[in-house]
């Protein structure tokens, strides 16, 4: 059987502030059988800058393994998702009413 390995960096969508960087949402996929590795790049209180700024700011990166390419795409798009709905990313308002 072959094995596709494929890495990709999380980035975040929009202008924010890392808030709380949560270890349970990495540890998640640090733990699945098919992710090599899930290691965070963002700091907590970091300002990250989303695609409208230009460049976005990654949150974290993650390597996979899975059958075929197009397995391991979708698989890592769904990590991505899930790490962006669950990781506290705040906007910096609600940043400032937090500290």
């Amino acid at each position: 059987m072959h094995v596709c390995v494929f890495g990709w960096l999380c980035a975040t969508p929009t202008q924010s502030i890392n808030h709380n960087h949560h270890k349970p949402p990495l540890q998640k996929w640090q733990d699945h059988p098919d992710v090599i590795y899930c290691r965070p790049l963002a700091d907590v209180g970091k300002r990250l800058t989303g695609a409208d700024d230009g460049f976005p700011s990654w949150i974290c990166e993650v390597m996979v393994k899975r059958a075929t390419v197009a397995d391991a795409v979708d698989f890592v798009k769904s990590i991505q998702q899930d790490i962006i709905t669950n990781v506290n990313i705040v906007s910096e308002d609600e940043y400032a009413k937090s500290i």
